[in-house]
């Protein structure tokens, strides 16, 4: 059993807002675009990313992030199997400012969902 994702975070459009009035807070959403390779059956997707975030420092940031991938339908033979998949992660995120630039780095893991749905 083959299964690829491919996701391609697209910045239409992003909030970053503070929580009860605190700056150690942040919460932001992604539209994203996915492809399943399924046993040679290609299909794309879009879907949206909800995350919610805490800043430690200003420089080190904690990101726990809900993706929806969308739905699916594996073909195999003359059965099409409709699914629904998504994942939850965690992250842990460095930004480090350089002049007027910041490099950020992000590490994490994430936790895939997949659910086939009855016809």
């Amino acid at each position: 059993m083959k299964q690829i994702i491919i996701l391609v975070l697209l910045t239409i459009f992003s909030t970053n807002a503070a929580a009860n009035n605190s700056q150690n807070f942040f919460v932001g959403a992604s539209y994203l675009s996915a492809e399943t390779d399924w046993l040679n059956d290609s299909e794309y997707n879009s879907g949206y990313d909800v995350h919610l975030g805490y800043n430690f420092t200003s420089m080190y940031k904690l990101e726990l992030s809900y993706l929806d991938l969308g739905s699916n339908n594996i073909n195999t033979l003359d059965y099409k199997f409709p699914m629904d998949s998504g994942a939850l992660s965690v992250s842990a995120i460095v930004n480090y400012p350089v002049g007027d630039i910041n490099i950020i780095g992000k590490l994490g893991t994430s936790i895939k969902v997949v659910k086939f749905l009855a016809n």
